[in-house]
């Protein structure tokens, strides 16, 4: 009897750790998804619903939702091989719907999980479950060929599609797309449940999403200045205000705050007319509100005779990762022609171009010529140009708003390009703990959700911690996570 009964132990204990293998497998998986996603990173797979292990549209998902919030695990679109728990079964899944892959909403470190798990191993915040449903317990049937009602999806399915023939208690109850179901339990395995579950709790999908996330954006500051402006220097911060409110300009002389991701004009442009002809110009400003400002110069032109030459010379304050303007978009550098907002260089006649010079403390002086042949050119308008396209994935899921930035003074515009100290002021930055060294140029740091559940807010206390909440002794640092840390520094270089 006792060896019987330690031989069913060994082998109940042998089967669950199958199972958790499995369940780990799947989990890893469904994170590598997500944080290789370049448009939408933190998003997850739509579940499978006709059980073939890869998704298909308008059969497993159509438009911007999934047919169904619960369903198998979708193995093949993971690229996974076809996981199995002890019993045989394949593994379900279900996920928040905000993060599903076919919605368009922003997901970043703010962006909760609307999940939770009751029971004998209980979570809130969690974004995905992976079940194994183990054996058919009483009452369930999973033929591929029967159809019956599903207490699910309160449709007739074939009984192996049903989830309610493989899940129990909470895990089974009505889960439709307009009305997900968001209470899951876990209890212990009896005759009436025998579900194990692996949850995708906020803190497991975005620690490394994160690091994803500010690895893509250290790369993209140190390439951008060199792509677009041949320089090696790093742009100053913009000054830290409520993330949802800022405007992410670089300032002269902050070497820490938030990404310096947009441009504004410094001032009104200045306008000269040369060559034949004549005509009324009024140029002013027409700055943006919101958090990505849209700062127009405009130059409104009347009056034309002849073809004069007009010259409109403008500076954008500092460097930052704004793109230069392209005559073609008639989103950026535009004329009204007609009446009707077109590309400069689509203009007839127009023959225009822009110039850009670098100037000494960053700022960056750009100069429109074109020749004015047509009465129906009536406006000249070059707007500030926000983060460039490549990089919308950042600013479309707002992760400016949970991320911060910082310089070495002998970095920054103007510092030497060198680890010289300035008069009062460290050389370069410091990083403690992984990825640390006293020699950082520049640093990105990803700031977690919030701890206090103070975010959007006009204080940097609530988004950093430990050495990254003083940034003014440019010191920050890197230690494990825990329930009142949760940064992550990121070098930019070296």
């Amino acid at each position: 009897m006792l060896v019987s009964s330690l031989n069913s132990t060994s082998i109940t204990i042998s089967r669950e750790k199958a199972t958790a293998d499995v369940l780990a497998q799947a989990k890893e998986a469904l994170i590598g998804y997500a944080v290789t996603d370049s448009n939408r990173p933190g998003n997850l797979p739509c579940p499978d619903v006709d059980n073939d292990g890869q998704l298909t549209m308008n059969v497993d998902y159509s438009g911007s939702n999934c047919v169904s919030p619960v369903g198998r695990l979708p193995w093949k679109t993971l690229g996974l091989p076809d996981l199995r728990d002890s019993a045989g079964e394949r593994l379900w899944y279900a996920v928040s719907k905000t993060f599903w892959a076919t919605q368009s909403t922003a997901i970043n470190s703010d962006t909760a999980g609307d999940l939770t798990v009751t029971g004998t191993t209980p979570a809130s915040n969690v974004i995905a479950i992976i079940f194994s449903p183990g054996n058919a317990l009483s009452g369930q049937s999973r033929s591929s060929t029967q159809t019956a009602t599903c207490t699910t999806t309160g449709s007739t399915v074939a009984e192996n599609l049903c989830a309610s023939n493989y899940l129990e208690g909470t895990n089974s109850s009505l889960n439709l797309p307009a009305a997900p179901n968001t209470g899951y339990q876990t209890a212990a395995t009896s005759t009436t449940f025998n579900d194990q579950m692996l949850a995708i709790t906020h803190d497991a999908l975005f620690s490394t999403t994160e690091k994803v996330v500010g690895k893509r954006a250290a790369i993209m500051i140190s390439t951008h200045l060199s792509t677009y402006w041949g320089t090696s220097l790093y742009p100053f911060a913009a000054p830290f205000t409520n993330p949802a409110t800022a405007f992410y300009t670089p300032s002269s002389g902050t070497n820490y705050g938030l990404l310096p991701i947009t441009a504004v004009w410094a001032g009104t442009p200045s306008y000269s007319l040369s060559g034949v002809g004549n005509a009324a110009v009024l140029c002013s400003l027409n700055n943006g509100t919101n958090s990505l400002p849209n700062a127009r110069a405009r130059c409104d032109i009347s009056s034309v005779t002849g073809t004069p030459t007009i010259t409109i010379i403008g500076t954008l304050n500092y460097l930052g990762l704004w793109r230069k303007y392209d005559l073609n978009n008639s989103s950026e550098a535009r004329v009204k022609y007609f009446g009707t907002n077109v590309g400069a260089a689509t203009v007839p006649g127009m023959n225009a171009s822009l110039a850009y010079s670098i100037n000494s403390d960053s700022s960056v002086t750009v100069t429109f010529t074109g020749v004015i042949v047509d009465i129906n050119v009536t406006r000249i308008e070059l707007r500030d140009v926000v983060v460039d396209s490549t990089y919308d994935w950042l600013t479309n899921n707002k992760w400016q708003q949970v991320m911060h930035y910082a310089v070495s003074p002998g970095y920054a515009p103007g510092g030497g390009n060198a680890c010289n100290p300035l008069p009062g002021t460290p050389s370069c930055l410091t990083v403690n703990g992984s990825s640390g060294g006293n020699d950082k140029k520049a640093v990105v740091i990803m700031t977690g959700r919030s701890l206090a559940g103070t975010h959007p807010s006009a204080s940097t206390a609530d988004y950093m911690e430990g050495e990254n909440a003083t940034p003014a002794d440019y010191i920050y640092e890197n230690k494990t996570r825990s329930s009142s840390f949760n940064d992550y520094v990121i070098p930019i270089a070296p």
